[in-house]
């Protein structure tokens, strides 16, 4: 699981490097976080994306 979680944060890192969006601040708190489903949600928080999509 835990580097399943890495290659999320990895890839949700290179989203945040294209995306104007996406404040690079959030990759601090994204990183320290342990717990699958809250990464999920906190990801999915600040993805580009409609409400429809992010469930």
């Amino acid at each position: 699981m835990d580097a399943l979680m890495r290659s999320v944060v990895n890839q949700f890192e290179q989203y945040v490097k294209l995306s104007k969006k996406t404040p690079p601040e959030v990759l601090t708190s994204i990183s320290s976080i342990e717990d699958p489903e809250r990464l999920a949600d906190t990801i999915a928080a600040h993805l580009s994306l409609k409400v429809e999509e992010k469930q």
